[in-house]
């Protein structure tokens, strides 16, 4: 994945590996996805969870914890979409939280307006904020763009 950012003349250009890294979760394109359109980044219909009311949302749980990490889902039950979801891995003190805004109906679609994705270990937290102005589905897409030579590379750690 690679973008560019023009007030401050910076870029990145990295892969999945390195997100997973940075984010402290085993990522690919399809996790990505699902936490872009506000779906849960795990398959929900291999476990079995246990369901509670919390905050007038489901939370999930899974009836059986993970040995490397635990996680948990707030589901909205006017819509049935995320509203958050976690994952922790304990022993290495990493947290994954993604936080979805408002959804609004597109094309017939439950879209998320807002997401906020907060990852942190025990000595950094990194934070990605996506606002979407506009979205459009089942249209055709090409990304023709080239990383101008005077940007600077930005490298995660």
């Amino acid at each position: 994945m690679s973008y560019y950012e023009k007030i401050n003349h910076t870029y990145f250009d990295g892969d999945f590996a390195l997100l997973s890294n940075w984010l402290g979760a085993d990522l690919d394109f399809e996790k990505v996805q699902n936490l872009l359109l506000g779906q849960s980044i795990l398959d929900l219909k291999k476990d079995k969870f246990n369901i509670n009311l919390k905050e007038n949302k489901y939370l999930l749980t899974p009836k059986k914890q993970y040995d490397l990490f635990s996680i948990l889902f707030m589901i909205n039950p006017d819509n049935f979409k995320m509203n958050s979801q976690e994952i922790i891995q304990k022993n290495e003190n990493k947290t994954l939280k993604i936080d979805y805004g408002n959804y609004s109906k597109i094309q017939g679609e439950l879209f998320p307006t807002t997401i906020k994705i907060a990852a942190s270990d025990i000595k950094n937290t990194s934070t990605i904020d996506v606002d979407y102005k506009s979205v459009e589905f089942n249209k055709p897409v090409s990304f023709p763009f080239s990383i101008p030579s005077n940007y600077q590379q930005i490298v995660l750690k």
